[in-house]
């Protein structure tokens, strides 16, 4: 039965009919999605039931490998009529290609500088041509109200002394970037354009380079496979972790049997 999209999607019509169920839909074309389309007989029958089967589904589909499929090719076919600004391109050319990724802005930078930072940093991940996300890092800090023992003025209950030298360790959330499979292939095709500051003309190598970062649906599986079967052992750690300090926890083993389900269904498939 066709079934129409009920919500506004950026590269879906409004109007758009399909004959995939909802489950199996892509979140990109609204095509069915070819990864869960393999495993699906083999989850439905590890789930026997709708309830068990809409939950591992939603445990999986976060780590579906999307980011190397179809938004390549959406990602793409985005790029034509983009301009990229002087810190964009700073941005993209020194984004690491894997890895732990580049910090977008530096720690002695104005607060100015970073804000622009970040608004280039936002605009190229909609392109699709890199990933932000923050990472965790140990740094040192003038802290001038560290408890010192002395009698200067009382703070929250406490006695604290002046101190206006005392460096101290904390740990921030610092955004870093990394380049994402296409914008791998971007940057090699257009390396002139980028080092040059030269204006950029998106022509055919823009197609050269999707065709070259999606990955094809054998390398798609084993993907989701390798992620899916590491998720349920660290979760399956925690729980048994938990459970052994006295605190087992419900929804972590509920959330283990469920990945479990889905594990299953790809060593089911593939065989």
């Amino acid at each position: 039965m066709e079934q129409q999209l009920g919500e506004e999607h950026e590269t879906l019509p409004d109007d758009a009919y399909f004959s995939t169920p909802q489950r199996l839909m892509c979140h990109v074309d609204g095509a069915e999605c070819e990864v869960l389309a393999g495993i699906m007989p083999a989850l439905e029958n590890a789930c026997g039931g709708a309830e068990r089967l809409a939950l591992s589904l939603a445990d999986a589909r976060p780590h579906l490998p999307c980011r190397r499929c179809r938004e390549v090719t959406a990602a793409a076919s985005r790029l034509r009529g983009t301009r990229l600004g002087q810190r964009e391109r700073v941005i993209f050319r020194s984004a690491a290609s894997a890895g732990r990724g580049t910090l977008v802005c530096t720690p002695t930078d104005a607060r100015p500088v970073k804000e622009a930072q970040m608004r280039a940093a936002r605009s190229l991940a909609r392109t699709g041509l890199i990933w932000t996300w923050y990472r965790d890092e140990q740094t040192q800090r003038r802290d001038r109200y560290r408890r010192e023992g002395g009698f200067a003025f009382v703070r929250d209950g406490k006695v604290w002394e002046w101190k206006e030298g005392v460096m101290t360790n904390v740990r921030v959330n610092r955004v870093v970037a990394r380049c994402t499979p296409l914008g791998c292939e971007i940057r090699k095709r257009y390396a002139r354009e980028l080092v040059g500051n030269k204006a950029i003309r998106w022509d055919k190598r823009v197609d050269e380079a999707a065709t070259t970062a999606r990955e094809d649906t054998h390398l798609l599986f084993a993907r989701f496979k390798e992620k899916m079967t590491w998720f349920h052992g660290w979760i399956q750690g925690m729980a048994a972790l938990m459970a052994g300090e006295g605190r087992p926890s419900p929804k972590a083993i509920e959330r283990a049997e469920s990945l479990q389900r889905v594990v299953d269904a790809l060593a089911g498939a593939e065989s």
